[in-house]
């Protein structure tokens, strides 16, 4: 029977055949990766050799190395001293007794141990809040354990005491501390003998880079290697070690960096995983790099894959054809049903693509395309508005869209807004309701809903019936409000007559009937043509007009704007419209008309009433007699023959302001008057007489009077207009 014995030194027992060590393994630990132990090596700056992986490479499991003597270990080929002095420096370490004695060891408090985020999960499974609890473990059946429930055996069998008499692990991520252990333990698998020097050398230069990572041809170059043979070194020779040695747990990793994910929505930066607490050795983007290696599923800031590749260009297509419309999918709530891999994999795809975004709005995570066109943020706007928007608003909305390309809306909307431009796009779209001139709104925002649209459309096709032509939406609309009260507008009116089957949109918000074809159809122009067929004579524009909606619906402003636009209609001013080819018979027919010439002298800006000047303006043939005596007809206006040192005859509007009729006196003539005189001649015009303390306040703040040294005033002929 073999000797138990116990050294000093260690805490764990042995069993000696022939003075020979014998390692006992616990039994819930065989199946224990033997890469694992390297994680609880008894001191924290000690790293085992190059050949430790010898080790590995022969053992799998700690259950390969039970009952097994340093001796017998030796004899496996590859496994030299060295490696072993490790594996009994790691087993010296170890606790293999039973859980009962193991309080002795450790401090009465559990909280007071730093474990890892496994460790403290596994204890949290078992309702372990002290040291003296822990027997419970022995009663458990192994069967019972999961593989993560034995590698926390695992570390609870590795702790021990340091100098401090304090109980610590070693290169464990505890769940309070920031994850500084991936920078740390990245410098350690360098500065050790895990790879060789020319291995150490390629990791280097291909992640210790500020452009990023360099590519495996031009590595091979420079150490006379294909391609390809960097590849394999790079996976099988640099990253399989550190994943062997350092990464105990892929899930607990991956978890972490979901979480970071989350909390930032961007992909992970060195200061996500670093601390002030420690300097690293190298540049951030050699730890970047390297760990996008590592963990291909992971964002990594700067280390992204482009979208070709082929982990994320099938998810990229779904996501992109999912985010048709802004701020509709909530990403959170698509992958929460997936695994982590799985969400790590969406996030890195959505990073990755230059096509999608993050957005978040109203505490949701939305997925987005980063442009949409300017139908879908209109349309996003006045979903999310319980009233019909303003067209300003829609502007003001879609600068401060994070969704839109504003390039291109700079480039159609400039500032200050055009709402012709907004219409233009707008008025393109059938889901979009204008509900009244500068409001816009969808269906939802009608004052009647569609169930109801067919008697607003009934009502309107009698009145076409009953109208026998064209009608404009106006006249229509002032005819259904009256059984339709809640009809917003005209505009909102025609969007209903819009959907009708039986009415036909003739334009300019022109209505008839769809039976009726485009015979119906009188253009203005048409209109107004046939109107100076039957009298050629200028017209006034309210009856002209009049004359037009006998014969077709229009609107009163756009009168000036047709005639504007047309060379067959000219316009005498104040408010008369004429054949253009009878425009010598037009000027000597309001030439002669009082009532133009009424309202001529009534509106003229000018600050002189000249009849020279008028005649002149007017372009007529009459004589300064004869036109003097048709202008004495109108009672409304006083000719006044002045005997200045040039005669001039001058006219003036009894209805005048005193101001006006004070300017206008002065301008006619190049005498200057003295107020008493002023006043004088006012009131024999006008027969209304003024202190002349009221004519003094009048022309006292005017740049187009004078005062003279004698106290006289005089016109000023350097002045603009009247106004």
């Amino acid at each position: 029977m073999p000797k138990l014995v116990k050294k000093v030194r260690r805490s764990s027992e042995t069993l000696v055949y022939n003075n020979k060590i014998v390692f006992l393994i616990p039994p819930e630990l065989n199946e224990i990766e033997i890469s694992k132990i390297f994680l609880f090596l008894q001191s924290e700056n000690s790293n085992p050799l190059f050949s430790y992986k010898k080790l590995v490479s022969n053992f799998k499991t700690l259950g390969n190395i039970s009952n097994k003597s340093l001796y017998e270990l030796e004899l496996y080929k590859g496994v030299g001293k060295k490696a072993l002095f490790y594996l009994r420096k790691w087993y010296d370490g170890l606790f293999v007794g039973k859980f009962r004695d193991m309080p002795i060891l450790l401090s009465k408090n559990i909280d007071t141990i730093k474990c890892s985020p496994l460790c403290h999960e596994f204890l949290l499974k078992y309702d372990i809040k002290k040291t003296d609890e822990l027997k419970r473990l022995d009663m458990v059946p192994i069967e019972e354990y999961t593989y993560n429930d034995k590698l926390a055996i695992l570390e609870l069998r590795t702790l021990y005491y340091s100098k401090k008499n304090r109980v610590i692990t070693s290169k464990i991520n505890t769940v309070k501390s920031k994850n500084v252990n991936l920078i740390h333990d990245i410098d350690c698998y360098l500065s050790g003998d895990y790879i060789s020097d020319s291995e150490k050398q390629i990791f280097q230069f291909r992640y210790n880079n500020k452009n990023g990572k360099i590519i495996h041809k031009e590595i091979g170059i420079l150490f006379n290697l294909s391609r390809e043979r960097v590849r394999q070194i790079l996976r099988d020779k640099i990253i399989a070690p550190y994943c062997t040695f350092f990464i105990i747990d892929h899930q607990y990793y991956h978890q972490y960096f979901l979480n970071l994910i989350k909390n930032t929505l961007k992909p992970i930066e060195f200061s996500d995983i670093s601390s002030l607490e420690y300097k690293c050795k190298f540049q951030s983007n050699l730890y970047l790099g390297f760990l996008s290696d590592v963990f291909k599923n992971i964002p990594f800031a700067n280390f992204l894959p482009s979208e070709q590749n082929s982990a994320v260009l099938k998810i990229n297509s779904t996501l992109f054809k999912k985010a048709k419309v802004p701020y509709k999918l909530d990403f959170f709530n698509y992958i929460q049903n997936m695994t982590v891999k799985d969400q790590l994999l969406h996030f890195l795809s959505v990073f990755s693509s230059k096509r999608l975004l993050l957005n978040d709005r109203n505490n949701t995570t939305y997925l987005d395309k980063r442009h949409y066109n300017f139908h879908k943020c209109v349309k996003v706007i006045l979903k999310n508005s319980v009233k019909p928007v303003s067209t300003n608003d829609i502007y003001k909305h879609l600068s401060n869209l994070p969704l839109h390309n504003k390039e291109s809306f700079k480039m159609v909307f400039s500032r200050p807004i055009k709402r012709k431009s907004m219409l233009t796009y707008m008025l393109k779209y059938k889901d979009l309701f204008r509900i009244d001139r500068h409001l816009w709104g969808l269906e939802k925002h009608l004052s009647y809903p569609r169930e109801l649209w067919f008697e607003v459309q009934e009502f309107c096709q009698n009145e076409l019936k009953n109208m026998g032509h064209q009608m404009h939406a106006r006249d229509l609309y002032l005819k259904a409000i009256k059984k339709f009260p809640k009809l917003n507008s005209k505009y909102e009116l025609a969007e209903i007559l819009k959907r009708d089957n039986n009415t036909q949109n003739l334009g300019f918000y022109t209505y008839s009937l769809a039976s009726a074809g485009q015979s119906v159809r009188l253009t203005l122009e048409k209109t107004v043509r046939n109107i100076f067929n039957i009298n050629k004579n200028p017209i006034h524009c309210k009856k002209l007009y009049q004359e037009i909606i006998k014969h077709r619906s229009c609107r009163f402003e756009s009168l000036y704007t047709f005639a504007k636009q047309t060379e067959f209609l000219k316009l005498y001013r104040p408010g008369y419209y004429g054949l253009t080819e009878y425009d010598n018979f037009n000027k000597e027919y309001l030439s002669k008309n009082k009532k133009f010439l009424l309202s001529y002298v009534k509106y003229r800006k000018k600050d002189a009433t000249l009849i020279s000047d008028i005649i002149d303006e007017l372009e007529t043939d009459l004589s300064q007699p004869d036109f003097i005596n048709i202008i004495k007809t109108i009672p409304e206006i006083i000719v006044v023959e002045s005997q200045d040192p040039v005669n001039a005859t001058y006219i003036i509007y009894k209805k005048w302001s005193i101001m006006r009729v004070i300017i206008t006196i002065l301008a006619s003539t190049k005498k200057s008057y003295l107020l008493k005189d002023l006043n004088i001649l006012i009131k024999s015009l006008t027969n209304k007489g003024f202190k002349p303390a009221k004519i003094r306040y009048e022309v006292k703040n005017d740049v187009r009077i004078t005062k003279m040294n004698n106290g006289s005033y005089k016109y000023n002929s350097v002045s603009g207009d009247f106004i």
